[in-house]
């Protein structure tokens, strides 16, 4: 976040003081750039989706590393924390979990958007709760047209092999542990 805000004092990208429009006016054009360019929206060629999934994927076999699909948090959240807080050796009183749950729940974050990214601010227009925004999967369904979801499919088969295709798609307990899935 500091080097977006870094930029956003320099970069015609950024709105000097409003903050970087997160929203693109154009989503089908967005979604264009997003699977036919090489980088993410502050040109950083390793940041782009495909390379930056690829890397994650690589790792997931490191001790340190445990990958959380959001498709998987929002099937089962007090799963997945209890998942997350054993990777972490986190001890939790069971009389704690509804609440640690409750205040994970997308719409206790998005109203405490501005508390929990207090320099969002400083980077989208709208702080946090723009960044924090519907919650919701397979939004570009009805916006971008079956060809442009097909080039993204064809990317995805030569950047991604079938296993990293699935999980991103749709996460661990569908695809199943990125760890016991092929390269």
């Amino acid at each position: 976040i500091a080097r977006m805000i870094e930029l956003s004092n320099s970069d015609p990208k950024f709105d000097n003081g409003d903050g970087y429009d997160f929203s693109p006016q154009d989503p089908v054009a967005h979604f264009a750039g997003w699977v036919d360019g090489p980088e993410d929206d502050l040109g950083d060629p390793g940041a782009g989706y495909f390379v930056m999934e690829n890397s994650f994927w690589a790792a997931r076999h490191d001790p340190n590393v445990l990958l959380v699909h959001y498709n998987d948090m929002k099937a089962d959240l007090d799963g997945e924390m209890r998942r997350i807080a054993e990777f972490l050796a986190f001890e939790i009183a069971e009389e704690l979990w509804p609440a640690l749950v409750e205040a994970a729940g997308f719409e206790a974050m998005k109203g405490a958007a501005e508390q929990l990214m207090p320099q969002a601010g400083g980077v989208w227009k709208g702080g946090g709760k723009t960044f924090i925004n519907k919650g919701t999967n397979r939004r570009w369904e009805g916006v971008c047209c079956p060809e442009d979801l097909a080039r993204y499919d064809a990317k995805a088969k030569v950047e991604f092999s079938s296993a990293l295709a699935a999980w991103c798609e749709r996460g661990r307990l569908m695809a199943g542990d990125p760890r016991a899935l092929p390269d």
